[in-house]
């Protein structure tokens, strides 16, 4: 004897319809000016670490002086998925970092220079990945850069660790 199938939904097209029609699906361009706010890079950041793994207020750099009116970061994308949509001005030079985590960078506008020794130009299109513990520093073009930024765990997970060189800013020339 064959048993009684167990009740199961039928959805038809009308219930799909309801559904998908609830959904929001935001459109933008990244490399539109529209959802950027200026990136303000906090020395006090629990994540940040010297080169040497003190904290990164122990260290002998301005990093407000140093990134001033640098980078932007975009409102528009999700950072639940891990992104993070950033900007830098013609040609600023992030100092020297590294991170504990791998990091994609996929270039959407401008240009990027990247490396530590030899650096390599990345255009809008082109990618790279950085592993983990790899030093590196990121020069925009005259025409500044804006990419996006990804690693394989959370953001909050991300130590940065900074390396010492000559794009900061020291403690005695942002204080003049």
């Amino acid at each position: 004897m064959v048993g009684v199938p167990a009740q199961r939904r039928v959805r038809t097209q009308r219930s799909l319809a309801c559904k998908i029609s609830s959904m929001s699906i935001d459109f933008f361009n990244l490399r539109d000016d529209d959802g950027w706010n200026p990136l303000i890079v906090d020395q006090s950041n629990p994540n940040y670490f010297w080169i040497d793994g003190r904290p990164l207020t122990q260290a002998p750099v301005d990093v407000a002086a140093t990134f001033a009116g640098a980078m932007w970061y975009s409102t528009r994308i999700d950072r639940s998925f891990n992104l993070d949509g950033l900007r830098l001005r013609a040609n600023f030079r992030m100092p020297r970092h590294h991170l504990n985590l791998r990091q994609l960078i996929i270039v959407f506008g401008g240009t990027l220079l990247a490396g530590h020794v030899g650096q390599r130009q990345v255009g809008p299109g082109e990618f790279f990945v950085s592993d983990a513990g790899t030093p590196l520093t990121l020069t925009a073009g005259p025409e500044g850069v804006t990419y996006v930024a990804t690693q394989p765990q959370p953001s909050m997970t991300l130590e940065t660790y900074w390396h010492e060189c000559d794009a900061w800013i020291s403690d005695q020339e942002g204080s003049r």
